[in-house]
C-alpha cells in the first residue's frame, strides 16, 4: 500500500497543483483584464483633466472682459438713474412743436436755381467752347457768392477742367453738360 497510498498522495498533490495553477491563472488574468481596465480610466480622466485645464484658461482669459462689461454695466446703470431723475424732477423742457426756418438758406437755394436755370439757356444758345467755360466760370463765381462755399463749386470746377479734353461741342458734351447742371440744381 505504500505504493499505492504514495501514488494516491501524488494524485492529490497533482490535482492540488493544477487547482492552484487553474486559481493562480484566473487570478492572473482578472488581475491583467482590472489593470487594463484601470490604464483605460486613467486615460480618459487624463483627457477630461487636460481639457478642464483648457476651458479653466479660456475662463480665465474671460475674467477681465467680464470686469470691463461689469463696469460699464454700471455707468449705463448710473446714467439711466440720472435720466430717471432728471426726468421725473421736470427739467427736461419739451421742445416747441414750431420750428423756425432760416429765411436767408431758402433765397440762396432759390437764386442759386436761377443761376443754374440761367446757365442751361445760354448752353442752349451757344456752341463755342471757350464760351461755356466762361459761363462755368461767372456761374461758379456767383454760386460762390452766395453761398460762401459749396460742394458744387468743386464739381463745376471739375467739369470745366474736363473740358479741356474737348476739341469741338457736340450733343453729348450738351447733353453731359445738361444733367450735371439739373444735378447741381437737385443738390440746392
Amino acid at each position: 500500500m505504500t505504493n499505492n497510498n504514495s501514488s494516491d498522495k501524488i494524485n492529490t498533490l497533482e490535482n492540488k497543483i493544477g487547482s492552484f495553477s487553474e486559481i493562480l491563472q484566473n487570478f492572473g488574468l482578472n488581475l491583467i483584464q482590472n489593470i487594463g481596465k484601470i490604464t483605460h480610466s486613467i486615460h480618459i480622466l487624463t483627457d477630461k483633466i487636460d481639457e478642464l485645464f483648457k476651458t479653466t484658461l479660456d475662463i480665465k482669459g474671460l475674467i477681465p472682459q467680464l470686469n470691463k462689461i461689469i463696469e460699464k454695466q454700471d455707468v449705463i446703470e448710473s446714467e439711466i438713474d440720472l435720466l430717471k431723475s432728471v426726468i421725473s424732477q421736470g427739467i427736461i423742457a419739451q421742445k416747441s412743436t414750431e420750428i423756425e426756418r432760416d429765411e436767408t438758406t431758402t433765397l440762396k437755394s432759390n437764386n442759386a436755381r436761377e443761376i443754374f436755370n440761367n446757365l442751361k439757356k445760354a448752353l442752349r444758345s451757344t456752341k463755342d467752347l471757350e464760351k461755356i467755360k466762361a459761363l462755368l466760370e461767372e456761374t461758379k463765381e456767383s454760386i460762390f457768392e452766395i453761398t460762401g462755399g459749396h460742394r458744387t463749386l468743386y464739381e463745376i470746377s471739375k467739369t470745366i477742367t474736363e473740358l479741356k479734353n474737348f476739341k469741338e461741342f457736340n450733343e453729348s458734351l450738351e447733353k453731359m453738360l445738361l444733367d450735371k447742371i439739373d444735378f447741381w440744381i437737385i443738390k440746392f
